[in-house]
Order: C-alpha cells, then structure tokens, then sequence
C-alpha cells in the first residue's frame, strides 16, 4: 500500500498542484511482510504552457497550467500573496481572500476524487470501529474475534488523513449505536469524526510507546 500510495501522492500534487504528505506508520514499516512492485498504475503529468495567468483560474475549482523554467513565461515564483500572474500584493484583501479561496475550493471541490476509505462487516453492524494505520490493523483483528463472540462489530478504515471523509462518518453514525476510535495519540481525529457522527463517539488512546492490542479493544466494547 506505501507503494500505491506514493505514487498516489505524487499523482495527486501533480494534477491539482498541491502538497501531499504521505503518512508513514513506523509500527507498520516495522512488519515483516511481503511488497508487490507492479507496473498498473497511471501516471499524471503536468499540464504546462507557457503563457496565461499560472496563479489563476477562472473556475473556483480549476488547477491553473503551470509553465516550468525555460518555458518562455514571464512571471514572479513567491510564497507570498501574489496575483494570477505572481506578483506580490501582500497589501491587497481582495487579491489575498481571492489567492486563499481559490487554493481551498482546489482541494475541497474535488474531496470524492481524493478521499479514500474501505468497509469491513459494517452491513449489519453494531458497533463501529473507525481507525487508520497500525490501529486499523488491530481493530480489523478485534472485529473479527467480536463476531466470533456473536458481537455485530464493523470497521470504517480510513486510507486518507485529509481531507476528512466526512460522508462515510456520517453514514457510519446512523447505522451503529457506536463509534469506537483507537488512536496512538490522545484523540487527535476522535474529535473530528464527533463533529460528523449522530451515534456517541468513544475513543481508545495509547501512548506510552506500544501498540494497541485486539485484547484491549475487545474488552473496551
């Protein structure tokens, strides 16, 4: 999946000109376990030309083309507020609150095109784990080990961090009386899926340097 997910990634920063982060889970890179190298993936290229406004689009939702170095483009490169065109209006609102708008509407216009999550036993469940990384790992196991126990319990696995995946949790909360969230933190992203969840939220937290056990979930439901 590390595979997958890093070209992903760069899939991702290429067709909507953004940042992405991949995530790597110490815990799971410290598995012994099997990785596919295969060639069935698609790769995105850039859109270049060297001419219109590079910063710019007249979509709220477009990713404008991007001319690289050589291309014949005259245009300022900054991190600063800057117009289509890349010049620095750091004193301007209506050209900061158009760059900012612009930027958000790129990414969140396009969240079901980026947001990736994969259902376990949640037809008939109950109660609803909802993790990500190494704590999905041991929820699938105390899933399992719970309908042995004839305990209707599911999981919602999330494979991206952000944008949230705000219509899964929302379904997720109407059908189970429960949501459970393991995390290795304090509740980062428990407070975030109670923002979307009709059901109550739990939250399971570890953090003194170990993993969470299928044991320990199983006794918490």
């Amino acid at each position: 999946e590390m595979y997958d997910l890093t070209i992903r990634a760069f899939n991702l920063a290429e067709k909507y000109r953004v940042p992405v982060f991949v995530a790597a889970d110490e815990a799971v890179a410290h598995a012994r376990e099997n990785v596919e190298f295969h060639d069935n993936y698609e790769i995105v290229d850039r859109v270049r030309k060297g001419e219109g406004a590079p910063f710019g689009h007249d979509a709220p939702d477009g990713v404008p083309v991007m001319p690289a170095f050589g291309d014949g483009a005259a245009l300022m490169v900054t991190g600063s507020t800057h117009d289509p065109k890349g010049f620095r209006k750091v004193d301007d609102p209506v050209v900061h609150d158009t760059l900012v708008t612009r930027l958000m509407h790129k990414t969140m216009d396009h969240v079901e095109e980026i947001v990736e999550t994969e259902d376990y036993y949640l037809d008939d469940a109950d109660i609803g784990f909802f993790s990500f990384g190494i704590s999905a790992r041991t929820s699938m196991a105390a899933v399992r080990r719970l309908r042995e126990k004839g305990i209707k319990a599911g999981l919602l696995r999330t494979r991206t961090l952000w944008p949230f995946p705000e219509s899964q949790v929302t379904e997720l909360g109407k059908q189970v009386r429960a949501v459970i969230v393991p995390e290795l933190n304090k509740g980062m992203y428990a407070s975030v899926v109670r923002a979307y969840s009709r059901a109550p939220v739990h939250q399971i937290n570890k953090t003194n340097g170990y993993v969470l056990e299928p044991k320990e979930l199983i006794r918490y439901v």
